[in-house]
């Protein structure tokens, strides 16, 4: 018979133990037993799309590409610290001759990656202890050349020769512009600066008819046109149209990014009746999933809302708008009648209604 059992719960580990004791009796009464049993809960967090950043915040992880011929970080979250980062081990399921492992090896909570050749990947995590029949945790991701997009500013100046903007805020932008495109293997280059002093009536810009204005002041540059004003009708931030952008003095460094990634095809989205909704592989599209059912290896408490928070083309100001998913999610597009939420292009790939990303974008 048992006599004593004990069980204590550490939360900071996520583990329990169990204390059990044997006295016998009869003609067991020789016999006694005591042991221990400990017993651990893994938790485990993958998450394609995501903000999270390395090499102090110059590099987001888990990017939908990886640059051929450049290296990339994915990285697993395992809960509790005490498991070795040699038991969380790596592996290429798919896509073998695409990518390979940098020297630090396929082994602990990231790894860095070398994009090889051109065409599709997946990689698979292992942790030491699991049952070999249950499915891995994955992410989807793509070998893509680099390509190079020029962008051409021009500061509007006011009636007392103000500049909008300073070229030390346009190099902001586009440094952040650049370190949120590398995920798609995207590079843009500051091609030129046209300080404009002779049209101060467009340093506002006060409705549709001036910004159609400001956009078609230059044309056909072969690359994208950006227009630095002191500010919006509606009180953006930014506007993009076929024939140019907008953005506005102070803008969030971010607003630049999100302007050309309509310039690029990307859409607006929006929780609309999703906010309260957790994540599921139908929200956030099988492209951009990591395995499991419920929010898979997502966090457990992750709503749908604040997902759609961390893409670059949320429709809404936040303060870590930067991820660009592998493919389409599941939102509701400002543009549309649609009353069911759709699965719409705000990353590399497109759905049914919507185009592919363009990644060599130009205005007209």
């Amino acid at each position: 018979m048992v006599l004593f059992q004990e069980e204590k719960t550490d939360m900071m580990c996520s583990a329990a133990t169990l204390s059990y004791s044997f006295t016998g009796t009869g003609v067991a009464k020789d016999f006694d037993f005591t042991d221990t049993l400990k017993i651990m809960a893994v938790s485990k967090r993958l998450q394609p799309v995501t903000t999270e950043t390395a090499s102090g915040g110059a590099a987001i992880v888990n990017p939908a590409v990886t640059m051929e011929g450049e290296l990339a970080m994915y990285c697993m979250e395992v809960q509790p610290s005490s498991i070795p980062d040699s038991d969380i081990e790596w592996s290429i399921a798919q896509g073998s001759g695409n990518i390979q492992f940098y020297n630090t090896g396929n082994k602990g909570r990231s790894v860095i990656v070398r994009g090889m050749n051109e065409g599709d990947f997946k990689l698979e995590v292992a942790v030491a202890g699991d049952d070999p029949a249950s499915p891995k945790p994955y992410i989807l991701g793509k070998v893509l050349p680099e390509t190079v997009t020029a962008l051409h500013f021009f500061i509007i100046y006011d009636a007392n020769g103000n500049p909008s903007v300073t070229e030390t805020e346009i190099d902001l932008w586009v440094t952040e512009l650049n370190r949120i495109y590398r995920q798609v293997a995207m590079r843009f280059t500051k091609g030129s600066v046209t300080h404009v002093k002779d049209k101060p009536h467009l340093f506002h810009i006060d409705n549709r008819a001036q910004f159609q204005e400001l956009c078609a002041y230059a044309s056909n540059t072969g690359g994208l046109e950006v227009y630095c004003v002191d500010w919006l009708y509606d009180g953006v931030a930014g506007r993009h149209s076929r024939w140019g952008l907008a953005v506005t003095a102070g803008a969030p460094t971010y607003v630049l990014a999100h302007e050309i990634g309509h310039a690029c095809g990307l859409t607006d989205i929006w929780e609309g009746t999703l906010g309260n909704t957790l994540i599921s592989e139908e929200l956030v599209g099988w492209q951009n999933w990591s395995g499991g059912t419920g929010t898979g290896y997502y966090p457990q408490d992750l709503k749908h809302a604040d997902l759609l928070k961390r893409l670059l083309m949320y429709r809404y100001t936040g303060d870590n708008r930067v991820d660009i998913p592998l493919g389409g999610v599941k939102g509701y597009d400002p543009d549309s009648q649609s009353p069911l939420p759709l699965l719409i292009s705000v990353g590399l790939t497109g759905s049914t209604l919507y185009v592919s990303m363009n990644r060599n974008p130009s205005h007209y």
